[in-house]
């Protein structure tokens, strides 16, 4: 397939536009048309319903399959561009949660100042979706909170995150080391869905009747939401330590503790040479850096109690 075409495509169906496609690849409309006509005829298939009056482009649905075929064809062409390179740079992609960032970003700072010929792309991704971007070697190394058994993927336990409560530094409960759950109103929980665990343990102590107001699935948002001395959430320890502005917010241990947030390492079997070298790098740095943030023992507990009941350091959202 014609390399120009497939970017053609994937910038069209990404814009639904013919003419943001153009500007986006910086060539004439008739240009981005002509390429994708070309690759319509030697696929031998219609890719976009172009209707008449309307300058939206919608997919069809051999254009909707086409999706995944075309990002696996630009992966494996930049793959071919790199081995055509003399020093042979090296490039990995990584996925992971949003709360992980801060721990990928970390070893993505150390990796630009000391590896500059490795190339990084990192993904945000969902637990749920990591096996497949692993699978469909979309991503290389992956960050997930779901243990499951995929032939091609080796999946190892990683690190253990404990979960915290926290609230504003005004807030009542911001003077108590470890607060009782009894002491939460739910009324006033900014609620994140952290995992299955979690949610049975949530529904276990806290009356599915008096749910809390707000439900979050952006976790950048976070500190944001806490906008009263009411509110109050609960969130992975790391996150609270890295990511929370410590003159604004505190965090808490809670009792009876909810269940850890455990992240599993997934990566695939009988990775090619160059890619595999890639991700022993990259894997070198990230052992390092969760050693130091979660200790030996990788379960965030290696900490002294002062830096978890006053934790949190400056969101960056």
């Amino acid at each position: 397939m014609n390399t120009r075409g497939v970017e053609a495509f994937t910038v069209v169906a990404q814009t639904r536009n013919m003419n943001q496609a153009a500007t986006i690849l910086n060539q004439a409309q008739s240009t981005i048309s002509k390429r994708i006509k070309q690759l319509e005829e030697e696929i031998g298939t219609v890719l976009f319903d172009r209707s008449k009056g309307t300058r939206i482009v919608r997919l069809t649905p051999a254009g909707e399959a086409f999706v995944d075929i075309a990002d696996r064809w630009l992966a494996v062409d930049r793959e071919a561009t790199l081995l055509s390179n003399k020093e042979q740079q090296l490039s990995i992609s990584i996925g992971a949660l949003d709360t992980h960032g801060p721990l990928i970003m970390k070893c993505s700072s150390l990796l630009a100042a000391r590896h500059p010929r490795l190339s990084v792309t990192i993904y945000s991704l969902h637990s749920d979706t990591m096996y497949e971007a692993v699978e469909r070697k979309k991503i290389d190394i992956g960050l997930s909170t779901i243990q499951a058994a995929y032939p091609g993927i080796k999946v190892e336990p990683y690190f253990s995150d404990p979960m915290v409560g926290a609230c504003r530094r005004t807030s009542p409960l911001a003077s108590l080391g470890t607060v009782d759950i009894s002491m939460l109103d739910p009324r006033y929980e900014i609620y994140v869905p952290w995992s299955v665990g979690y949610r049975i343990w949530h529904e276990r102590h806290f009356d599915p009747r008096q749910s809390s107001r707000v439900t979050l699935v952006f976790t950048s948002l976070l500190a944001d939401m806490l906008t009263t001395d009411s509110s109050w959430l609960i969130l992975p320890a790391s996150f609270a330590r890295l990511c929370f502005d410590r003159e604004r917010l505190v965090s808490f241990r809670i009792n009876p503790e909810p269940p850890d947030r455990a992240c599993f390492k997934l990566t695939r079997r009988n990775a090619r040479p160059l890619i595999q070298r890639a991700v022993d790098i990259v894997e070198s740095y990230l052992e390092a850096i969760i050693q130091e943030e979660f200790g030996p023992n990788r379960d965030g507990r290696d900490l002294p109690d002062q830096e978890v009941a006053a934790s949190p350091a400056n969101m960056a959202s």
